[in-house]
């Protein structure tokens, strides 16, 4: 009876010792896996542009510190992309007030960008510019010549061109490539009316 009795009370801690691993087992791999759906979540965040960083976790486990670095890395992006879109919501500022026409062209002869002076002195008023090809918009041979060569790569390109029929309008032209690593990606082209000026040294010279 001893001995049987010895067994029930191993028998029974054995058991209790297994359920006590087991409720231990099932809260930690809880826990794990709802600490691994919340990277899940936040990754998923990041990937939509929403860069609020995390929470820190205490501890100093593997998934802690990989949650934290994620953290802190997003709110460095999160920096950084502030940043840049106050400098190029500043750069478009400056280049949409410019008297002289600006645009920017892709190396895929489509235009990224152009400001109102150049749609005025291209005569693509009305029009909306960006995203369409460079050759729908603009019929002087002379610039999309100075575009071409500017995409082609080298040094920038300047001459003087005459647009208009009626009323002509005599420009300095610049088309320059823009490079990136070794490679052209693009060009920019900036137009600078000079109509006033010639006409003054035609007088002059009357």
């Amino acid at each position: 009876e001893a001995r049987f009795e010895f067994r029930a009370r191993l028998w029974g801690f054995s058991a209790l010792v297994l359920i006590l691993a087991g409720a231990v087992s099932v809260l930690f791999f809880r826990s794990v896996s709802r600490r691994i759906r919340r990277l899940n979540e936040f990754s998923r965040r990041v990937a939509d542009g929403d860069f609020r960083p995390l929470p820190m976790e205490p501890g100093h486990d593997e998934l802690s510190d990989l949650s934290n670095t994620l953290g802190q890395t997003a709110g460095k992006l999160d920096r950084t992309i502030k940043t840049l879109t106050e400098e190029r919501n500043r750069s478009a500022a400056v280049l949409a007030s410019m008297e002289e026409g600006v645009a920017v062209i892709g190396s895929d002869n489509r235009i990224i960008y152009c400001n109102s002076g150049f749609c005025r002195d291209a005569g693509i008023l009305g029009l909306a510019c960006e995203g369409r090809p460079v050759m729908e918009l603009i019929r002087h041979s002379d610039l999309l010549s100075m575009i071409q060569k500017a995409l082609a790569g080298g040094a920038p390109i300047h001459g003087e061109v005459v647009v208009g029929s009626v009323r002509t309008r005599t420009f300095a032209a610049t088309a320059a490539p823009i490079t990136f690593e070794g490679a052209t990606t693009g060009a920019v082209m900036v137009l600078h009316d000079i109509t006033e000026i010639r006409r003054l040294e035609r007088a002059r010279c009357d």
